[in-house]
């Protein structure tokens, strides 16, 4: 008899990447045996927030690389619908820091899956690194 993998369906920017990414897709991963990362496009980040200071070919290359991380896709858009009806995974992920119903909560109840919310990391931010770097004169 054959387990099923449980696959693990998580977004992020992963715009400097930091610690705060690395223990969300830690927590992600409890939830399954695969996880894999939405990484959000360079237009889709526009959209919502700040311009990315990573290019989303880099961002997708690093967020590859991390152990922790099975597969890492793109991401066309703040809500991963398209990708999840694609891939059909068994739970959606999102951090704390977003109100429900989050971006793809709606198709995955629809299908059986689940969404699992995840503590946000506030201690370290992308927003929170580049605002230090701006206060540090002795860098410049």
């Amino acid at each position: 008899m054959t387990d099923k993998k449980k696959v693990v369906y998580a977004t992020a920017v992963c715009d400097l990447l930091h610690i705060g990414h690395l223990k969300y897709f830690r927590h992600s991963k409890k939830f399954g045996n695969i996880l894999i990362v939405g990484v959000l496009s360079d237009d889709a980040v526009q959209n919502y927030k700040r311009d990315p200071v990573i290019p989303f070919d880099e961002r997708l290359e690093l967020t590859k690389e991390l152990k922790i991380v099975d597969d890492a896709v793109c991401q066309d858009d703040i809500d991963p619908t398209d990708n999840l009806m694609k891939m059909k995974p068994d739970i959606l992920t999102h951090g704390s820091d977003w109100s429900r119903p989050v971006p793809g909560e709606k198709y995955m109840l629809s299908i059986g899956g689940r969404v699992e919310i995840t503590p946000y990391y506030f201690q370290r931010s992308t927003t929170q690194i580049i605002q230090s770097i701006k206060k540090r004169e002795d860098l410049f």
